[in-house]
């Protein structure tokens, strides 16, 4: 199984993960989910889906430890996309501004 959403809403994903844990799914399994699987799935493992040298360093960085709890998925600190570093603040502002603008 795999995370992933069609829906158009940012916080869906997040509603996945929810739900996921609802159905008794454990965090680490929601964790690879998220990550490993999406990865196999496209036959990318030697570039993506964990974090080790010589892969893209696409990461969220997170406030908890999404292994202890699904929710701390919820939790998000920072994202570096691309080799450049959004904080909090900044992610903040994008979401405010896309939902204002709808």
């Amino acid at each position: 199984m795999m995370v992933g959403t069609d829906g158009s809403e940012g916080d869906a994903i997040h509603i996945e993960f929810d739900e996921l844990e609802k159905a008794g799914i454990s965090p680490l399994h929601v964790l690879q989910m998220t990550t490993l699987s999406g990865a196999e799935f496209l036959g990318r493992l030697d570039d993506m889906g964990t974090v080790e040298a010589g892969k893209n360093a696409d990461l969220v960085l997170l406030d908890g430890d999404p292994i202890e709890s699904v929710q701390n998925l919820h939790k998000i600190n920072a994202v570096i996309r691309a080799g450049s570093y959004h904080s909090k603040d900044e992610l903040d502002f994008i979401k405010k501004k896309y939902t204002n603008e709808k």
